[in-house]
């Protein structure tokens, strides 16, 4: 007799009154037979790759693909001091200046899993703007085709990740600060992209997306198998509410002090009929 509960739901994110097309997601391939793990797990959540790609494109068309990015974990970065010798001209023209960065894709990123890895693409453009006396000066526009891949984890009730850089290309768009020579920008993109660009990305992916668990559960004891298309997780659960309850530790030492205010109480009043 097996003791698990099994159901189907395709996960993926649309807009509101929208019909969700699915490319080869089909409930005949999902197996629901020996969950990762052992079979001792309580949980097990098949995640296909198409519902990571309709997020991709969910927040692409609602503009959440866009960002200024001013504060960075090195922030010596956004200053035309940091690149006075790989772009003199533009330390020359905005000597200290700090600099704001606003990164757009242009399109909605791809994503690939595949067996224990996960893999995505995105295309930027990376605008440099100059935080000059009382305006913002655009000097530099670059496009970015960025991969990277990662892996996934387990926090709380979301599935986090974190990824690392892989491969670029690049064209220069535009400059108000003259040609730049083709290796002085791969420099410059391969320090944006690993110094500013990844974690950036990596400080949205550590905090993670829900996963679609009922309401009081918490997950425990995760595993996770990155498989071709889909991630899967195989868990336990815990009832949030008997971790709220107290141990017997806790029920022992407030019955007793409870029995203390009771004992008093009869004290007192004992001590107020005899005088």
């Amino acid at each position: 007799m097996e003791d698990h509960l099994g159901f189907i739901k395709d996960g993926l994110f649309i807009p509101s009154g929208k019909t969700a097309v699915r490319s080869y997601m089909h409930s005949g391939d999902i197996k629901f037979a020996t969950p990762l793990g052992g079979c001792s797990r309580m949980l097990w959540l098949s995640l296909d790759e198409d519902v990571f790609n309709s997020i991709s494109a969910l927040y692409f068309k609602a503009g959440l693909l866009q960002h200024m990015v001013d504060k960075v974990p090195d922030q010596f970065l956004l200053n035309t001091a940091s690149w006075r010798f790989l772009i003199p001209r533009l330390y020359r023209k905005y000597p200290d200046k700090n600099m704001v960065l606003n990164i757009s894709a242009i399109s909605p990123p791809s994503v690939k899993i595949n067996v224990g890895r996960i893999d995505a693409t995105v295309d930027l453009d990376v605008t440099v703007n100059i935080l000059a006396i009382g305006d913002i000066v655009p000097v530099a526009c670059i496009s970015l085709s960025v991969d990277v891949s990662g892996g996934a984890s387990v926090s709380g009730n979301n599935l986090a990740g974190r990824v690392g850089l892989d491969y670029f290309s690049f064209t220069l768009k535009w400059s108000d600060i003259g040609k730049l020579h083709t290796g002085i920008v791969q420099s410059v993109m391969r320090i944006f992209l690993k110094s500013l660009f990844v974690p950036y990305v990596n400080s949205y992916l550590e905090q993670g997306f829900p996963l679609p668990i009922i309401k009081g559960f918490i997950i425990s004891d995760a595993y996770i198998l990155i498989s071709h298309s889909r991630i899967i997780v195989s868990s336990d659960v815990a009832f949030i509410e008997t971790m709220k309850k107290p141990g017997i530790k806790q029920v022992y030492e407030q019955v007793s002090a409870d029995m203390a205010i009771m004992h008093d109480g009869n004290h007192h009043e004992a001590s107020s009929i005899s005088s």
